[in-house]
């Protein structure tokens, strides 16, 4: 757990409590101890969007093409 709050901290610059909450809120849902997991996937990808929103557009273009050399890499092995 420890790991994690330090990972949503450091991603997204806030707890994933504050995302999640943020999250159904602009979903009109309410919060919940346990989400589906269609709900868990749907949080997630709002996740990525609102990073990729957030971010800067020249390092979204760097992570994306290291991604894709990446995969590059591993789909000719």
């Amino acid at each position: 757990d420890e790991i994690t709050a330090l990972a949503y901290q450091r991603i997204y610059g806030e707890s994933q409590e504050a995302l999640l909450g943020e999250f159904c809120q602009e979903l009109g849902r309410p919060m919940a101890d346990l989400m589906p997991l269609v709900q868990l996937k749907e949080f997630t990808y709002w996740l990525f969007k609102r990073r990729v929103a957030n971010a800067d557009s020249s390092r979204v273009a760097s992570d994306t093409r290291k991604g894709l050399e990446r995969l590059f890499r591993l789909d000719g092995s």
